[in-house]
């Protein structure tokens, strides 16, 4: 089944999620929202926040590569199908991922 996750959404986070979907999903949210190096005693968790100082295209392409290894190495029950970008209002970047359980 697909699910679409966003960066900027985040579901009902619960410490014991008895739904296996609903914890994956967050899961996937929580790799979308951290960055590598700022959780104590796993340093390579989350995605790599070098990419903020780089011009928009070049940090998409970073990221698609860096956001889909990342979900494969810490949530290995989803399959990644695709990662795209959107603006919010700021002109933040918002990562939309398209995970299969």
């Amino acid at each position: 089944m697909k699910y679409i996750v966003k960066s900027n959404e985040p579901p009902k986070l619960t410490l014991v999620e008895s739904n296996e979907v609903n914890s994956i999903l967050q899961n996937v949210y929580i790799i979308l929202n951290s960055y590598k190096g700022t959780v104590p005693m796993y340093r390579d968790f989350g995605i790599n926040a070098a990419y903020k100082d780089r011009p928009m295209s070049a940090a998409k392409a970073l990221l698609v590569a860096d956001i889909t290894e990342v979900i494969e190495k810490f949530e290995p029950r989803v399959k990644t199908a695709t990662v795209i970008f959107t603006a919010d209002d700021a002109e933040t970047l918002v990562a939309q991922v398209e995970v299969t359980v």
